[in-house]
């Protein structure tokens, strides 16, 4: 398909570094294209700017510590959603649980951070023969890759549930370093 959308391909995005918004406007249709253009004005509003990281992927740092990544699939063989399809992947703090003082948002955040686990696939030899395993929110995971809650084409219910999972760890990122001083 690279030949096929040369414009997508990780040598030209590495030339060029597109901003989010300009392969949101290309891929992404109707409602999803509004979602997402939304969504990304928001972080922008926040001083969560999204930094391109590689082929339709955009990293959200804050202090230099990963937020997200915003995904805009379809346009690569290797994507596994659809042409059109964009997916938010907030990262894994353990210690937003509860700070939220809302049980069903912190139910909301278990569930799909734990959907979200990827099992170890071996990718370098740094992981261990046995494979890692972590306790995430309470329950224990073997043979794990990555944290990370996987929302495609999410619902506008999901991306408020998502600002307020951002805005935490904003604010755990805030505080860390304001115990580092």
């Amino acid at each position: 398909m690279s030949d096929k959308y040369p414009q997508y391909s990780n040598k030209e995005q590495e030339k060029n570094k597109p901003k989010t918004e300009e392969m949101i406007n290309e891929i992404i249709g109707g409602e999803r294209k509004i979602q997402a253009l939304h969504f990304i004005a928001w972080l922008r509003e926040n001083k969560l700017s999204p930094s391109w990281n590689s082929t339709n992927k955009w990293r959200v740092n804050y202090k230099g510590k990963v937020i997200c990544y915003i995904y805009v699939s379809g346009c690569r063989e290797l994507d596994e959603y659809e042409f059109g399809s964009w997916s938010i992947r907030p990262a894994y703090y353990e210690n937003i649980l509860g700070k939220a003082n809302d049980e069903s948002f912190d139910e909301w955040l278990k569930e799909n951070t734990w959907k979200g686990v990827g099992k170890c696939r071996k990718c370098n030899n740094t992981c261990p023969p046995d494979g890692h395993s972590s306790v995430i929110y309470g329950k224990a995971f073997d043979w794990i890759c990555g944290i990370w809650m996987k929302l495609v084409n999410p619902e506008d219910w999901e991306i408020e549930q998502v600002k307020k999972q951002i805005l935490l760890i904003k604010e755990s990122i805030a505080e860390m370093a304001a115990n580092k001083i």
